[in-house]
């Protein structure tokens, strides 16, 4: 019996980082500039970006 209960605790655990990529966001773009700063580790490179979403013209990266 406790040997169950560690397997379901184990895998509770490591199934927790699979819903961590699932929230995702909505961006509408307006004509002319558009101000889009992102506050979280993105798993896409700025080029990824620009190939999904064709609107993006430029990307400018600060820090």
């Amino acid at each position: 019996m406790a040997g169950r209960i560690l397997t379901l605790l184990l895998l509770l655990y490591l199934s927790a980082g699979v819903f961590a990529q699932t929230a995702g966001q909505t961006l509408i773009l307006k004509p002319g500039f558009n101000f889009v700063s992102f506050t979280a580790v993105v798993a896409l490179t700025p080029q990824e970006l620009k190939t999904l979403a064709p609107a993006v013209e430029d990307i400018y990266l600060y820090n």
